[in-house]
């Protein structure tokens, strides 16, 4: 089977020289724990997984801590 011509090779090994990835330590312990192939898409062929959307709770609680806080004074925040 013949590749076709905007084919790119990917992965290790498939460029000259040598390959070197960038790892974080979030990646390493947690993507890599939930799914390993989402691990290698980001490391090997730059391909990051979608974002996952913000849960309801913690916007109910950035509300709450915005609507507390950011009309206020530091001296006036906890006087009601």
């Amino acid at each position: 089977m013949a590749q076709r011509s905007d084919a790119r090779p990917r992965g290790p090994g498939a460029g000259p020289g040598p390959t070197s990835w960038t790892l974080s330590p979030t990646d390493l312990t947690f993507l890599w724990d939930e799914c390993q192939r989402c691990f290698y898409n980001k490391v090997a062929q730059n391909c990051p997984r979608p974002r996952s959307p913000f849960p309801k709770v913690f916007a109910a609680i950035d509300r709450t801590m915005k609507d507390l806080w950011v009309p206020k004074t530091p001296s006036t925040a906890l006087t009601r």
